[in-house]
């Protein structure tokens, strides 16, 4: 899977804090909430190759 883009608040003090990042999957993309911290202590930036885990013990789904 390949990380696409991150990007976080408009609040300069919440961008500091968490980055949304997305990646493209089999038929549509993931996106994580994560810390800016955990994006530069993976080494992200556009294209670069990701794993993902999911973990969940509850997803909830609506019809839209």
């Amino acid at each position: 899977m390949t990380f696409i883009s991150f990007g976080g608040s408009d609040s300069p003090a919440a961008a500091a804090v968490k980055a949304a990042v997305k990646a493209v999957v089999a038929g549509g993309e993931l996106t994580a909430a994560i810390t800016a911290e955990s994006v530069a202590d993976l080494g992200l930036a556009d294209g670069s190759s990701v794993t993902a885990l999911i973990k969940s013990t509850e997803v909830s789904l609506a019809a839209g």
